[in-house]
């Protein structure tokens, strides 16, 4: 059996119904965890949460307990924005005779597809399916994250216990981040994410507590951010509201990260 979590927080109603409808007839139970008031009926959703921002980790941490109580064999973790391009597909591949043992996550959208399972080496929450003995396995996601890094956080781990993360040529997801816009300076034309300058913080800060957590897994995304740092700045500079708040988040979380006490 497959339950499907999926975290909202302010959500599109249509956007959302568009996600739910992507993938509900593939799965047996939908957890709609709410990090903000919000109402959704369907015979398959059951409403979770108490409508207060208690981040991401609530939600899969209390999808994982539910899992194991209610004999769930497999995990299916969403978010609100995230729509499945044939979702049975990717399950009926993953839950086959010839799938590997894993972590499985699907392609983007406008990624080409390549057959069967290619091993990669960094997952993104929505869209990753697990067996629950997987998550048991692992103790869950980390509690003192909101949102950032606790993806990075949980496939490092993983890879740390000799888990793998397959990406599977069967399906895909159309998965939205931030809330970009184009802009133009001096007749270019770029755009910008938009975050809010508190998740520029968490951004930075729990990722460089992830870099410092696993040294000899983080290469990539110790490169990926610090490349950010010449990439981000000046598109908030150029395009965004509130350009310095954003930069002093950023400079906040960058020294938060830095000095965090690895355990």
């Amino acid at each position: 059996m497959v339950l499907a979590v999926v975290t909202v927080f302010l959500p599109d109603l249509k956007e959302l119904s568009a996600s739910i409808a992507s993938y509900v007839d593939s799965v047996d139970r939908i957890l709609l965890w709410r990090n903000s008031p919000v109402t959704f009926d369907h015979p398959k959703v059951e409403l979770c949460g108490d409508g207060t921002n208690q981040g991401i980790s609530a939600a899969l941490n209390y999808a994982w307990h539910y899992a194991q109580e209610h004999g769930y064999d497999w995990i299916l973790t969403m978010d609100q924005d995230t729509r499945w391009i044939d979702f049975k597909s990717f399950l009926d591949e993953v839950t086959g005779e010839c799938a590997p043992e894993g972590i499985f996550v699907p392609r983007m959208a406008d990624e080409p597809a390549r057959s069967g399972f290619t091993e990669v080496t960094e997952l993104i929450t929505s869209g990753t399916l697990q067996r629950t003995e997987t998550a048991t396995r692992l103790g869950g996601w980390r509690t003192d994250f909101l949102v950032d890094g606790i993806d990075f956080d949980y496939g490092m781990k993983a890879r740390l216990a000799g888990i793998s993360i397959y990406k599977v040529a069967s399906g895909a997801i159309d998965h939205h981040l931030g809330s970009p816009q184009t802009r133009k300076f001096l007749g270019k034309s770029f755009t910008t994410a938009n975050y809010s300058p508190y998740r520029l913080f968490e951004m930075y800060r729990n990722h460089w507590i992830v870099i410092r957590s696993y040294p000899a897994l983080s290469a990539e995304l110790k490169a990926r951010t610090l490349h950010s740092y010449r990439e981000r700045l000046p598109r908030i500079i150029l395009g965004e509201k509130r350009p310095f708040s954003k930069i002093i988040a950023i400079l906040k979380g960058t020294y938060a990260g830095l000095t965090y006490k690895i355990q």
